[in-house]
């Protein structure tokens, strides 16, 4: 349980030490794992029904490690991946951390502005991409002029020359007495990997992640995950790249993985194929299971945990939850790319919609005001986390680096929230998504929250649009229909908010229904996107003389 100082105003986890010494590297670490239970399956690609043991990862790892030094690829170069989940995946990401390079995996939807704007900046020299992603990938790079050397996952022979698949084949080194190499940095300044930001409220960031960043887990001290869990989410996301990293670390788990996207029907087959147990998802994901008449009338009774990661979660869709799924258990998490920070605990009660307690050991948590002083328990304002490690910041941006840190050394996380007085943690809203309506502070998550709760709803957007005849922002809604219910008006949904928020928080700027919205590969809804769209309907209509979309 965390533990708070009056005079600091500060938040203690648990303090743990360290489980290695800073001339021990990742790669070495799961090797070692691999070795100890080589014949273990550790996970299942679905759609290819292809099992990996530990055996496998392990060898499979070599191999690609020693093919990327004859590639000429050394420690610290960076390696792109655009890649949607398999076996192999794992075994490449594995491969690329046993030899000292660093990963930067982007996701399959990612646009060609977006492609080119993040690898501008970290430069890869070589990248490894899907044969479906090769053309984007060049129209991207083409943009920025950047010429590394490209392999793609493809096993046609016509391909030979410029296949991934090559990185498999067997070298001649002895795999039971292989010694991963040491690098000239310690652990906390070697980098692992680069993870992009969510981007939900704009331009995503390249953020650097160190071999301790990973190896300060100690998963003793973390809720035992479901023995059989099904993840969707890609390397991009910084969960799914943990799990592909942490293959091998849970001692009883076989983890599915899927290279779809998420999506209903592919939920309901893999689940009545494999019996999974768990699923890691978003919260519009769980709000697409809750309003699915094909997913509830099937036979999921072997999946007992939902494990909700990435954006707020609302009142209103845990409390679907429990009315829906009253025999299931609903997780809640909440962290940065930066830094994993709480999680709600299966076997414990909580009150209203918090995420939790503090479960990353070594953490220390202030809640701020707009000042920047710490405040009370039950007091609002920004979290800031301050690691166990110096944050290695934002890969080539120094500015943004300067900018996230105070001069304490906390980490601005740029979410507002507060904790009760037994150390839950509550997530109110992004800072940068609220804002102001007759001078006072609106958060948008507290109408989404009602809105949400309306049947028929299926996502919800909430944003402002400035009025100049009122001189200040309008809250305005964005909603996409569930298939439940075609009857849902505008008049149903500003009328629900106005009997259960006071009214500056009403509806002032009208309801835009969407067949639609735009999400990030993660499943957070993109508000900035979401708000262009609507500001070009508006701006048809003014157009057009008309006054309703």
């Amino acid at each position: 349980m965390a533990k708070f100082d009056p005079s600091t105003k500060i938040w203690s986890s648990k303090t743990v030490q360290y489980l290695y010494p800073m001339d021990t590297y990742l790669g070495e670490v799961i090797l070692k794992t691999c070795s100890e239970t080589p014949e273990r399956v550790i996970q299942i690609h679905h759609e290819k029904d292809e099992q990996l043991t530990c055996k496998e990862l392990k060898e499979s790892s070599i191999n690609i490690a020693v093919n990327l030094m004859k590639l000429d690829i050394k420690a610290d170069d960076i390696i792109g991946v655009i890649c949607q989940n398999s076996n192999f995946l794992t075994c490449l990401l594995t491969g690329s951390v046993i030899m000292g390079a660093v990963i930067h995996p982007l996701d399959h939807s990612l646009s060609t502005d977006n492609i080119s704007e993040l690898y501008a900046q970290s430069k890869p020299k070589m990248i490894i991409c899907d044969p479906g992603m090769l053309t984007t990938l060049n129209e991207a790079l083409e943009k920025v002029n950047l010429k590394p050397l490209i392999l793609i996952t493809s096993d046609d022979p016509d391909d030979s020359e410029i296949s991934a698949f090559k990185l498999l084949r067997t070298v001649s080194v002895d795999y039971d007495s292989y010694v991963a190499p040491k690098f000239d940095k310690p652990a906390d300044q070697k980098l692992l990997a680069i993870l992009c930001s969510s981007g939900i409220t704009g331009l995503q960031k390249n953020v650097c992640v160190s071999h301790a960043t990973c190896l300060r887990f100690d998963f003793k001290t973390y809720p035992k995950p479901p023995s059989k869990p099904l993840t969707f989410s890609s390397a991009y996301w910084s969960s799914g790249f943990f799990l592909h990293m942490f293959a091998s670390f849970y001692q009883n788990d076989v983890r599915i993985w899927s290279s779809d996207d998420f999506n209903i029907y592919k939920l309901i087959e893999i689940v009545e194929k494999r019996k999974i147990s768990g699923i890691n998802l978003a919260p519009s994901s769980l709000a697409s299971i809750l309003q699915s008449k094909q997913f509830l009338s099937s036979n999921h009774e072997s999946l007992k945990t939902f494990v909700v990661l990435g954006s707020f979660l609302s009142g209103s869709l845990r409390n679907k939850f429990c009315e829906t799924l009253s025999n299931k258990t609903l997780m809640v998490g909440y962290g940065l790319t930066e830094v994993f920070v709480c999680l709600t605990k299966p076997d414990e009660v909580y009150n209203g919609s918090t995420v939790g307690s503090m479960i990353t050991p070594n953490l220390r948590i202030k809640v701020v005001n707009e000042d920047g002083q710490g405040v009370d328990p039950g007091e609002r304002g920004e979290i800031r986390v301050k690691l166990q490690f110096n944050f290695p910041g934002y890969y080539n941006d120094p500015e943004a680096t300067a900018n996230a840190i105070d001069s304490e050394g906390f980490l601005k996380t740029g979410d507002i929230g507060y904790f009760d007085e037994d150390g839950c943690l509550y997530i109110v809203d992004r800072i940068r998504e609220s804002f102001k309506y007759k001078n006072y502070t609106v958060f948008p998550s507290e109408i989404e929250n009602v809105i949400q709760s309306i049947d028929g709803v299926e996502l919800v957007c909430v944003f402002p649009v400035f009025n100049e005849n009122f001189g200040t922002d309008l809250a305005t809604a964005a909603v996409k229909k569930s298939s439940n219910d075609v009857k849902l008006t505008e008049s149903d949904i500003i009328e629900a908010v106005a009997e259960k928020l006071p009214e500056i928080k009403h509806i002032h700027g009208g309801v835009y229904f969407m067949d639609s919205m735009p999400l990030t590969p993660s499943g957070k809804v993109q508000t900035k996107l979401v708000k262009g769209i609507v500001m070009q309907k508006l701006k048809k209509i003014q157009e057009n003389g008309g006054n309703s979309v």
